[in-house]
């Protein structure tokens, strides 16, 4: 794990672990590399969440308005990542943000509103495709463009 400070930012990276727990997380079941959570206000998350490579959570962000960025201001509001997520590759989850309970992050998403309990959701803007169902059960892995048929 590794950390650094850039005007009161603090960033922490964790590299292809396996298991990871800290203390204001549940237990997490994998976390791929670069994982990077900006935590300049709390981030939670849940048990048995899975982070793709390169995911990236933010809490921090910036005035919009110029005059109001010219003095160095910004902003932190809580990040909450609830049990069994799963965020895909080069996902990112920008400040305020809660992702429900058992819901599938696409890889290179942006989240910037909160996403419902056991939805797949992806994009930039994320927005929720569909919900997860019982047909997901009996799919461990799906093709691109070969939806409902089984690999």
């Amino acid at each position: 794990m590794q950390s650094s400070s850039h005007t009161g930012a603090s960033t922490e990276s964790f590299s292809a672990l396996p298991a990871v727990a800290s203390p204001s997380s549940g237990f997490i079941s994998y976390a791929n590399f670069n994982l990077v959570i900006v935590d300049d206000a709390d981030v939670h998350i849940g048990d048995r969440v899975l982070f793709g490579p390169n995911v990236t959570i933010t809490t921090a962000g910036h005035p919009v308005e110029p005059a109001l960025r010219a003095d160095g201001s910004q902003y932190s509001v809580p990040v909450n990542i609830e049990d069994d997520v799963w965020i895909g590759g080069n996902a990112v989850v920008m400040p305020g943000v809660t992702i429900g309970e058992g819901s599938v992050i696409g890889a290179g998403s942006v989240v910037t509103r909160d996403i419902p309990s056991r939805v797949v959701a992806v994009g930039i803007p994320c927005r929720v495709a569909r919900p997860v169902g019982p047909e997901d059960q009996a799919f461990r892995f799906r093709r691109p463009g070969r939806a409902g048929r089984q690999s």
